[in-house]
């Protein structure tokens, strides 16, 4: 158990910022398309990636992805706790004990278990976090998407919690269905989202969260550089800016591998400002008794 067997974590983190200089993979990232860039280079080294990815069903499991077009899936935020799969991290140690490359993308959590599930830091293996607001309930996920398929009369056949199609910082919420429908909601009035970054159905361990803080045992955590455009406006991006948190010199070389394609340069002091997700949990809501005691009813 990663909290009652708490890992070290580095001792020095380099806070950088950037995004991919090929534009095509920013719309399909949530921010500066960090992770699609540096998880293909493990891929071209004959490596393998594990992330979260929506199943048939548009559950979150975490998945291997062994080739480019596999990648994609793993793209872009999902907010909802991801299923990691029993043997998930057994894969993964197979994969380092035939000398492969692995990179693994997670939550703090998830990527800290896996660690002290191993047992030993590995060569060829690539942790990358992500900063967590919080994960919530994926039976209010289940529930939200049954609801949307009801009233728009057709299954589910794709969506996005971080549409960009008017711009990263006014994200939507986009989803289609089998029937032809579409639907597009601004983020900020979707109620989904609205509750989630309530914390109304985050998970009660994530209000005590122990993975919090710049220094990781990871070697990479990526997160979005909100409010750059004021902070340090030379590095904004219309299409998305990440944060890239460098924990390790084994995330520095495989940085460094990656130095033709993408755009970096340090973050300026305040790059957590509109991002404290980064640093602290978030708080428990007053009202989150109120509204799993309502819930359903």
């Amino acid at each position: 158990c990663p909290v009652s067997t708490p890992l070290q974590v580095s001792a020095c983190t380099d806070v950088l910022t950037g995004y991919a200089k090929d534009k095509t993979l920013l719309p399909n990232s949530s921010s500066g398309a960090i992770f699609p860039v540096l998880a293909a280079e493990i891929i071209r080294r004959g490596g393998i990636v594990f992330g979260a990815a929506f199943d048939k069903n548009f559950n979150v499991v975490h998945t291997v992805a062994e080739t480019l077009s596999e990648l994609t899936a793993l793209c872009s935020s999902k907010y909802v706790q991801s299923c990691i799969p029993a043997d998930c991290y057994s894969r993964v140690k197979k994969a380092l004990a035939n000398g492969r490359w692995v990179y693994f993308s997670g939550m703090p959590c998830q990527a800290t278990a896996l660690k002290s599930y191993l047992g030993r830091e590995c060569e060829t293996l690539i942790t990358q976090d992500t900063a967590c607001h919080s994960v919530p309930s994926p039976m209010v996920w289940e529930n939200y998407v049954a609801a949307l398929e009801k009233q728009h009369g057709g299954k589910l056949t794709s969506f996005s919690f971080r549409d960009k199609a008017t711009g990263w910082e006014g994200y939507h919420i986009h989803a289609e269905f089998d029937n032809g429908r579409e639907f597009r909601q601004l983020a900020a009035e979707n109620p989904y989202q609205r509750g989630f970054l309530k914390g109304l159905y985050s998970r009660p361990s994530c209000f005590s969260c122990k993975f919090k803080g710049i220094e990781r045992c990871s070697d990479f955590t990526l997160a979005d550089y909100w409010g750059v455009k004021d902070i340090q406006p030379e590095a904004y991006n219309p299409q998305g800016t990440s944060l890239i948190l460098l924990h390790s010199d084994k995330g520095r070389a495989l940085l460094e591998s990656c130095n033709g394609k993408l755009q970096i340069t340090t973050a300026a002091d305040g790059a957590f400002t509109f991002n404290p997700a980064v640093l602290t949990p978030i708080q428990k809501p007053a009202r989150y008794d109120e509204f799993w005691t309502g819930y359903g009813k």
